[in-house]
Parts: structure tokens; sequence; C-alpha cells
């Protein structure tokens, strides 16, 4: 506390502190319109990606909307997807069951190569991302279905 005390009443101190905020201010006004503009262009950048990707989306609902059989193909397509997805899910699982059975564990251990159980984790992470990819790319597919159907419901009601 008694150091404190002694920096608050030192001129040193005080000068510094001036020094040091004028530096600061002197920096952030140069640095301020160059990260506004790369701000600004990154904000446009991502605005226009997403009106692309909306104009895509509504593009595909509009063609599945008015064709019902590409509906079914679609939701055959998520169908399989989704089974796709159990099977990786199914993979992690097992590449976990087996890296667990380790020493440590206390269970027995299958006989394994110096590095299988390194290459049993990263089967794991894998087949996670695989299986998790999968079945996000099934609810995509389902809801344009849905939306599709649901536009095509609205343009034939009265």
């Amino acid at each position: 506390m008694d150091e404190i005390l002694q920096n608050l009443s030192s001129v040193y101190w005080w000068v510094s502190v001036v020094v040091v905020g004028l530096v600061i201010n002197l920096l952030s006004s140069y640095l301020k319109p160059p990260l506004d503009a790369l701000g600004g262009k990154t904000f446009h950048a991502v605005k226009a990606r997403s009106e692309r990707a909306k104009r895509l989306y509504d593009q595909k609902v509009s063609a599945l909307s008015s064709n019902p059989h590409a509906q079914v193909i679609a939701m055959l397509r998520a169908q399989s997807l989704r089974a796709k997805s159990n099977g990786w899910s199914l993979t992690a699982i097992l590449a976990l069951m087996l890296s667990l059975t380790s020493p440590w564990m206390g269970a027995p251990t299958p006989p394994m190569l110096p590095g299988a159980l390194r290459l049993l984790n990263i089967g794991f992470i894998v087949s996670v991302v695989l299986s998790m990819r999968l079945a996000y790319a099934a609810a995509d597919l389902e809801v344009l279905v849905i939306d599709a159907q649901a536009a095509s419901s609205s343009d034939s009601a009265p």
C-alpha cells in the first residue's frame, strides 16, 4: 500500500501516465480509419454472401415446390444421409469403446500395436465429425422439403 502511495505522489509516475495516454490517443486516431474500413468490408462481404445463400435457397424451394416427385427424392436423400450418419455414429461408439479398454481402466486389453490407441482416438474424432456433418445435411434437406411443401400448399390455396 505504501508503494502505491509513493507512486501516486511521484512526478515521474504522473508524467509517464500522461505520455502513455497521449501515445495511445495518437495510435488510436491513426488506427481507427483502417479498422473501420476493414470492418465495413467484412460486413458487406458477409451480407452479400448471406443474400446469395438466401437467393439460392429460395430458388431451391421454388424448384421443389412445383415438383412433388423431386420432393420425394429429396426426402429419400435425407433419409440416406441420416442412415450414413447413424453408421458413423456407431463407428464412433465402437472406436470409443475400444480406446477405453486400456490398462488404466482395469479392463483386459486386446493386443494392440503401439500407435493403435492414437489411431482409435483419431478415428473417434473423424467419425463424430462425419456423423454430425451428415446429420446436419439431412436436417437442412428436410427443412428445404418442408419449406417447399409449405410454398406449394400456399400457392394452391385460394
